[in-house]
């Protein structure tokens, strides 16, 4: 690393002790920014314009003033939280292997600047966003149908609905209610879609059962036969 960036939060300056609820505060901005890449994100590109949530990894360490040598970490445990001493020639924060070498950081700043005014607010449904960025973090140690539970959480969290089909179809079908089964050049998916989910009386209400059946474990991901393009 040969850059850095020196940032002053609000009423903070740098060589003051920094207080955990100005470290706090930092951490809802980042899950925004991850957010705001993930909606600018372009699929099937190669590896153009592709990122993860791990991309936007987000540390904050504490410095003890004349103690440069030594560095200091808790980890979560089920049953309470642990502290780590270690000297700091000896640890280094890795990137991950999942995170491409040359990503650059480009993200919605429009969708960001919305989402920080909704938050200060009070409307932002920032605990869907928190469990949607999970579900795309590529991680190898989050399995896929790790991710398909997290995104159907996302989605409970944002619309509040329950786990049953049905329920979770009806926001997909406020949100675009005229669109009903069609022909064309989606009538592979038609059919799939019919034949896999019959009470289904359209493509995305399919897909949304189908999802509930994922999430559920009635049917492996690699096994599913309804997606959307």
């Amino acid at each position: 690393m040969s850059l850095a960036t020196l940032l002053e939060l609000g009423e903070w300056r740098l060589g003051e002790e920094a207080v955990l609820e100005t470290r706090s505060k930092l951490f809802r901005p980042r899950e925004l920014i991850a957010f705001s890449a993930l909606a600018q994100r372009r699929l099937f590109r190669g590896h153009f314009d592709y990122c993860n949530f791990d991309t936007y990894a987000f540390v904050v360490q504490h410095c003890n003033p004349g103690n440069p040598g030594g560095f200091s970490f808790a980890t979560r445990r089920r049953d309470s939280v642990v502290r780590h001493l270690w000297n700091a020639a000896e640890f280094a924060f890795l990137k991950p292997l999942h995170v491409a070498a040359h990503a650059h950081m480009k993200l919605d700043s429009a969708f960001l600047a919305a989402g920080m005014q909704a938050d200060e607010e009070g409307s932002l449904p920032y605990e869907a966003i928190v469990v949607f960025n999970r579900a795309n973090a590529d991680s190898q140690d989050i399995p896929t149908h790790t991710e398909v539970i997290l995104t159907k959480s996302a989605f409970a969290y944002l619309f509040e609905i329950g786990q049953s089909p049905p329920s979770s179809s009806m926001p997909f079908s406020a949100l675009s209610p005229s669109a009903k089964w069609t022909t064309g050049r989606r009538a592979h998916l038609i059919r799939a879609g019919r034949q896999r989910v019959p009470k289904a009386t359209r493509l995305l209400e399919a897909w949304a059962r189908e999802f509930c059946d994922v999430r559920g474990g009635r049917i492996r991901p690699e096994a599913r036969q309804v997606r959307l393009p």
